[in-house]
């Protein structure tokens, strides 16, 4: 039995007849000349949701209470003191969250650090502690610390973060094995 021909149905168009196959042929000819021209994209990414691009930048209440473990370490190259610590957070923006902090003691008192938390969804928050001189004080077994928190980069959530909090806190060090515990507060703002 033999195939039937296929006859495309005429179409009228302001006075003119075109088949269907026509009209895609005009139809992909003027797509690809729009392509060519720049006025629209073939690329196919362009059309994904990029989520980061409509959400816009929020200033939100930031600060919460940690509590770290620590130990001295060998002081960096030009430091008189460094160490290295870890602990626990609950923070208004994160909520509980893990901590490491790598801190500087320098020569003339004032005091660096590097802070990186770990939000419970893997978001990274990464940011830098500075107290000047004078404001870091130890006495005896005891020491009170006091300075500026800037958010700098992140991940997920924090990938564009900015803003700052006051951090307040003390220590108590073991001077036998050079190991520390401390607890401090911080309150300020943070936007992404």
């Amino acid at each position: 039995m033999a195939t039937p021909a296929v006859n495309p149905q005429p179409v009228k168009l302001q006075g003119d007849t075109m088949t269907r196959n026509s009209r895609l042929l005009l139809l992909s000819t003027l797509v690809m000349s729009a392509a060519c021209t720049g006025e629209l994209s073939t690329d196919p990414n362009q059309f994904q949701a990029n989520p980061s691009a409509s959400r816009s930048i929020v200033s939100r209440p930031a600060g919460g209470t940690c509590y770290i473990d620590g130990q001295f370490i060998a002081p960096a190259a030009g430091t008189v003191a460094t160490f290295h610590a870890t602990g626990v957070c609950n923070l208004k923006v994160l909520g509980r969250t893990t901590i490491v902090i790598d801190e500087w003691f320098l020569a003339d008192g004032s005091v660096n650090n590097a802070t990186t938390h770990v939000a419970s969804n893997g978001d990274v928050l990464r940011s830098t502690w500075y107290s000047a001189p004078g404001q870091s004080v130890t006495t005896g077994s005891t020491a009170t610390f006091s300075g500026i928190e800037t958010y700098n980069s992140g991940t997920g959530r924090f990938a564009n973060v900015s803003g700052s909090s006051q951090v307040d806190g003390s220590a108590a060090l073991n001077p036998t094995n050079g190991s520390f515990t401390a607890s401090y507060q911080s309150s300020g703002s943070i936007s992404f």
